[in-house]
């Protein structure tokens, strides 16, 4: 009898466990454990990435003086809207803008239109850019440039960037020892390679180093009507090194500061010269150094 009461304990005991188990789990949450638990799932959310559109409108004004005076001067104001696509950073964007430049030695408008594609493939990050450009002058310019970027780590990128450019402007035949008030088209094929470093010292400062060098060949001018040509294919090099600061404040403005050094290798002969944004006759080859400058104002639009 002492057995079966003792065994009779021990499954009541049982019991009582099980169903007091029971009841606590089935307990509703609360408020406070509702509250956690809805906090706990929106940073879950917070941190998978969805695809998401970004915009930049910015303000850009740019010198470069040079030995014989004050040369290429360009104002820009530009908007680019970027379509981020994958976590890794595949990405692409659109843009248009309305500035003015020199050309032939006077500021002349423009409107320009931009289409960029970018992959993010872990360390490499690789692009290209098609730009048109319309202006004054009849101002006609198509270039395309890709760029091949590595992050070396977190902070520091490096990489190289390769250009190539077409392009044409009307200007007065007298500057290429012809006629005086006959209007002509002075043709130039450039290209050019770019090494760059960039290193971000802190989330809202970061540097950029980048070294240039550049071939501009003017390799005809002919009529408007392009029935008559004429070869001149005399090219000037140009190399430069700038560095630029970029400056993040108030969360969605950025101020980037660019200096520039370099020098201008003329032919002797008729040249377009990108420095001095102007046609030149030399009797022989010359090099001029210049200086250069840009101060741009970025807003993000999240």
């Amino acid at each position: 009898m002492k057995t079966i009461s003792v065994l009779s304990l021990l499954l009541s005991l049982a019991f009582f466990a099980y169903m007091t188990s029971a009841r606590a789990q089935s307990t509703p949450a609360t408020d406070e454990q509702k509250k956690q638990i809805s906090q706990e799932v929106d940073e879950i959310e917070d941190a998978m990435f969805k695809p998401k559109w970004t915009a930049q409108l910015g303000l850009t004004s740019s010198g470069q003086p040079s030995q014989t005076g004050q040369g290429q001067i360009t104002n820009e104001l530009d908007f680019t809207d970027t379509d981020h696509l994958t976590e890794g950073g595949h990405y692409w964007a659109v843009g248009a803008g309305l500035g003015s430049q020199k050309v032939e030695g006077v500021q002349t408008k423009y409107g320009k239109a931009t289409v960029e594609g970018g992959l993010g493939l872990d360390s490499f990050q690789p692009s290209m850019t098609l730009q048109l450009e319309r202006g004054q002058t009849a101002l006609n310019s198509n270039s395309l440039t890709t760029a091949l970027n590595f992050q070396i780590f977190d902070p520091l990128t490096v990489g190289a960037s390769f250009c190539g450019t077409l392009e044409s402007h009307d200007g007065p035949e007298s500057i290429v020892g012809g006629s005086s008030g006959v209007t002509v088209e002075i043709d130039d094929a450039d290209w050019s390679s770019s090494l760059m470093a960039n290193f971000r010292a802190w989330d809202f400062l970061a540097f950029t180093l980048t070294a240039t060098q550049e071939y501009d060949d003017t390799y005809q001018i002919q009529g408007l009507k392009h029935l008559v040509s004429e070869p001149i294919n005399e090219a000037d090099q140009i190399n430069s090194l700038s560095l630029m600061a970029d400056w993040t404040f108030l969360k969605n403005f950025e101020l980037q500061v660019t200096v520039q050094a370099g020098m201008e290798n003329l032919p002797a002969g008729t040249v377009y010269s990108k420095i001095q944004a102007e046609t030149i006759t030399l009797t022989q080859p010359t090099t001029e150094n210049f200086n250069g400058y840009t101060f741009a104002l970025l807003y993000n639009f999240d």
